[in-house]
């Protein structure tokens, strides 16, 4: 049974599909966002994100296409080596959805993109990994509560940022804190996938392990 944290605090979450990198030019790009504009009508270019990307010096370089819906709830992300699904709080009277709502959601965009790819462009889709990114916000209170939460204490600062990296079997997980007014707990985890697993097994163990840690952190918050 999954590990599911009471009132969680998360303010984004996004589930991302990392794949060997394609030759995705912007023409491409741009007939992707046509297929789903009505949904997501709002789209903006970036700087790819992730290490792995590297500068075209003959060529354009790679860009990254976010694409927002009309409720600014939903982002579609995508680059020539990710797909990420982002889901907003941006109305403080909903609450969060729970994983199990928003990643079936994720999962469809991404095979909706990776079936337009092939079949319009003949591109293949190679996964290599799954990720989540989870921003908890907390007020200082809360987070004094935590295991870690009297680093600013310690340290005698206004405003702090650290990481840590926890690597187990097939996951490595990331942990990010920034406190000024309030604290941001950002959690991404990060997961191997090969032909033979399904997504939703892979985020949902992924999620689970993401949910252990921060009980770890937080070993008084109310479990579901």
């Amino acid at each position: 049974m999954s590990l599911t944290v009471k009132n969680a605090p998360i303010k984004e979450l996004m589930c991302g599909f990392i794949f060997s990198s394609i030759d995705f030019n912007p023409i491409y790009q741009g007939a992707y966002w046509a297929k789903i504009k009505d949904e997501f009508p709002t789209v903006q270019v970036a700087s790819p994100v992730g290490s792995s990307i590297s500068l075209n010096l003959i060529g354009p370089s790679p860009v990254r296409t976010l694409a927002k819906s009309k409720d600014n709830v939903s982002i579609i992300q995508y680059q020539n080596n990710a797909f990420r699904y982002n889901w907003r709080h941006t109305n403080s009277k909903d609450d969060y959805p729970r994983f199990s709502q928003i990643m079936p959601t994720a999962i469809q965009h991404f095979m909706d993109f990776k079936d337009h790819l092939q079949k319009e462009f003949n591109l293949n889709l190679e996964l290599d990994s799954l990720e989540i990114l989870k921003n908890n916000v907390l007020n200082l209170e809360k987070f004094q509560e935590s295991k870690i939460g009297n680093l600013a204490d310690n340290l005698g600062l206004d405003a702090y940022s650290f990481h840590g990296k926890n690597t187990q079997d097939d996951i490595t997980l990331e942990l990010e804190v920034q406190y000024k007014k309030d604290v941001n707990l950002i959690n991404k985890g990060i997961i191997k996938i090969d032909k033979t697993d399904k997504p939703e097994d892979k985020f949902t163990k992924l999620n689970d392990f993401i949910n252990d840690k921060f009980m770890t952190l937080f070993p008084k918050w109310e479990k579901e």
